[in-house]
């Protein structure tokens, strides 16, 4: 799928704006209003630039914050949460705890707020206005994977830089690409000759031995009969992250 921006749509309707007046109405491809519904009015003043991510900063504003993804050159450049029990809060709220159509970036419930041994996995909604996790869908189109081979992650007082090497379409009522806990390296490899067989994305990049993997799922339901889709990469490398306090 090849890559738009998203300051490039033909005509369409606006729709209501929660924080405007009752008979205003706002563009909900308008970059001012997407942020304002991801991130929400307590990030003011807070905001972070990657790769200066002070997470105990924003855990005073969310202490489900868990860490911050990013992939340059596109719009993937949030905060993580942790998913709440019921798993469904972080649809339908952003990172304030305001209530929004584009949610949060939530790292799997099943995880505990920590990285897994073998597998990490982060959940967003696909957006049509290119925001949250839809972007990972276009790593298909061979010169959108070349222009963004990367995604990286801040969790734990690290940052870790990771290539993406798989793409793969399921359905939620078989979500087997979300696995987060494995019985023994084995069970892993099994696993991942799955992903490798699944694979959508345009490379064949070897998985180095002993890998651990970060893992984007997001709805896909223009891949029918499949609805959902992941993209996978592994991590290359752990770093220590400068910290920094920068108002926004």
């Amino acid at each position: 799928m090849a890559h738009r921006s998203s300051n490039a749509h033909p005509a369409r309707r606006t729709e209501p704006d929660d924080a405007a007046s009752a008979d205003g109405a706002v563009d909900p491809y308008d970059l001012a209003y997407i942020f304002r519904s991801i991130f929400g009015s307590k990030m003011k003043g807070h905001w972070q630039t990657w790769p200066f991510i002070d997470v105990d900063e924003l855990r005073q504003i969310n202490p489900d914050c868990v860490g911050w993804v990013h992939m340059d050159a596109s719009p993937i450049d949030y905060p993580v949460v942790k998913q709440r029990f019921d798993r469904g809060y972080y649809l339908t709220h952003n990172f304030s705890g305001e209530e929004s159509v584009h949610g949060q970036v939530a790292m799997d419930f099943l995880h505990g707020g920590r990285m897994g041994e073998r597998a990490t996995v982060l959940h967003a909604h696909h957006m049509k206005d290119w925001s949250m996790f839809k972007a990972i869908v276009s790593l298909e189109d061979p010169g959108y994977l070349a222009a963004h081979p990367t995604v990286g992650f801040v969790h734990e007082g690290a940052r870790y830089d990771a290539r993406w090497f798989a793409g793969v379409c399921y359905r939620a009522s078989d979500p087997w690409p979300e696995r987060t806990r494995f019985a023994d390296d084995a069970d892993f490899e099994a696993w991942l000759a799955r992903v490798k067989s699944a694979n959508r994305v345009p490379v064949d990049i070897p998985v180095p031995n002993g890998a651990r993997l970060l893992v984007c799922s997001t709805c896909a339901f223009e891949q029918e009969p499949n609805d959902t889709y992941a993209a996978f990469a592994f991590i290359e490398r752990r770093v220590e992250p400068a910290r920094s306090r920068q108002a926004g």
